[in-house]
Order: structure tokens, then sequence, then C-alpha cells
């Protein structure tokens, strides 16, 4: 058998088996992040001034899997040696595989995201103003304008059934968004993110230059189950998996441009950006 390949580059079955949809979502973003990401993205790296004073400016049209990939995973480490003292400089972002990341840089990751899903809807929240927000759910739409609720919370009521409660809320108040979610047909349910990965792990078994049989009689031999059955099974899914690699970096070469198009440090001495009037000032 050629080649060699740890098992959290492919076994995301075992691995995701009882995981909710946002973690999921997250391994997701990751994983086919560590596909595309250019490598001065990764690691330890950090932003320049003027690159960041772009991305305040046109935040709005930077998409999800770039701020996720790109600013969320160094938002993490940054907050935690700022607020706790936590050093996490050699975490290997995109570089390691998600799940030998440390356990509680995953865990601050996963609640950094809620964080961001909360700033969506609580003009109070530390993030509330930040245009982009990692998520991949339903069609666009823009963070504004924005319609003011009030909403009263009985105390001690059940997570789940607030749940419900929310629920039939936006379907009485906010019809219309029910309606957006519902024409996409259900494509990022959690069935199809971990088929994703599944499509991911069998493209980076073929490429350590095994055969379909030989990925095969592997997988089985780990999992006590092949990843897929047979051949025309391991050949869709390295296609759907370079599909997505492709769509991946189509997303986000726009980001790219954006940020090669920025100042460099060395030619302005201070940089101020006016959120209320969208004015970015280099000099």
């Amino acid at each position: 058998m050629s080649g060699s390949i740890a098992q959290e580059e492919w076994i995301f079955p075992e691995l995701l088996k009882e995981a909710d949809e946002t973690q999921v979502r997250i391994v997701r973003l990751y994983e086919y992040g560590r596909e595309v990401i250019p490598p001065a993205w990764r690691g330890n790296f950090g932003l320049s001034v003027g690159q960041v004073g772009m991305l305040l400016k046109y935040g709005e049209s930077q998409s999800p899997f770039f701020y996720f990939c790109v600013v969320l995973g160094h938002l993490v480490r940054f907050k935690a040696e700022w607020e706790l003292g936590v050093d996490w400089s050699l975490v290997g972002w995109l570089e390691d595989p998600f799940f030998r990341l440390p356990e509680d840089f995953r865990k601050a990751l996963l609640r950094a995201f809620d964080l961001h899903l909360v700033a969506m809807i609580d003009p109070h929240a530390e993030f509330h103003k930040v245009a982009i927000l990692p998520i991949r759910d339903g069609p666009p739409f823009k963070m504004s304008p924005a319609k003011r609720i009030e909403l009263s919370i009985p105390v001690g009521c059940p997570n789940p059934l607030l749940q419900k409660c929310f629920e039939a809320y936006l379907r009485w108040h906010f019809p219309e968004g029910d309606q957006m979610v519902q024409e996409e047909g259900g494509k990022a349910t959690i069935r199809q993110l971990k088929n994703d990965l599944r499509y991911l792990g069998a493209l980076r078994l073929l490429e350590t230059k095994m055969t379909a049989r030989q990925a095969m009689s592997y997988t089985k031999s780990v999992s006590g189950y092949p990843l897929y059955s047979n051949a025309s099974g391991w050949s869709r899914a390295k296609t759907q998996a370079n599909n997505l690699i492709k769509s991946f970096a189509e997303e986000l070469r726009p980001s790219e441009e954006l940020l090669a198009g920025a100042p460099k440090d060395r030619d302005f001495s201070s940089m101020s950006y006016d959120s209320r009037t969208g004015e970015l000032k280099f000099e």
C-alpha cells in the first residue's frame, strides 16, 4: 500500500458521529480550508494593518469561508491571549487536522462561532457591527436594514421549549425568511455536510497513491467498514471533493485580490476607519 495518512485526515464519520450541525459545519469549513487557503495565511500569521483596514471597509463583500479561515481562528487565539493569558501561538491553524488541534482551542472556536451567530440578532453583542459572519446557510442576505423587536423570556423556561417559541415567532412575524430557507431545498443539512467531509477523506486517501481496492481494505480495517464499498463510489467521492475545493477557491478569490491590493504598512503612519460613514483613511 502506498503512502500513509493520519486517521484524523479522513475518518470523519467516526469523529463526528455525535456532533451537532454547528460542529460539523466548523470541521467542514476548516478541513476544506486546509485544501484551499494559501500557506501565508496559515499557522501563526497576522494580517497587516492595511489589510485589516480593507476588511473593515469592505467586510460585507467578503465570504463566510474567508472570514472563518483567515479571521475567526486567529481572533480566537488572540482573544485567549489578551483575556485569559493562554498561549496558543503554536496552534497549527489550517496546518494540523482539526481533531489534532488542542481540545480547549476547539471548544473556544465553537464558542466564538456561536457568539457570531448571536451577534447577528443581539445589538448589544460584541460583534454585532461586524458585517462578516461565519455561516453558510440559506441564500445571501445583508445585515442591514434590521428590525428591532422586544421579547420576554420566562426565567427557568427549558431551552427546547424556548426554541419552539422562537421558531413559532419567526413563522408568524418573519414568514418571508422561512420561505427563503425552504427554497434552498435542504442543501445545508447535517447529512450533506458530513457527506462533504466523507468525500474529502476519500480524496485524501486516494492522493496517497492507494488504489480504490486498497483504500476499501484499509478503511475497513480501521473503522470496521469501508468508507465506500466499490470503486465507482470512490471515484464519485473524489470528483465531488475536487468540485467543492474548486468552488471554495473561487469563493476565496475576491478576498485574495482585496488583500493583495491593500496599502503596505510602510507606506503610511496611521489608519482610521469611521464605521458610521464607512470612510477609511491612511495617512
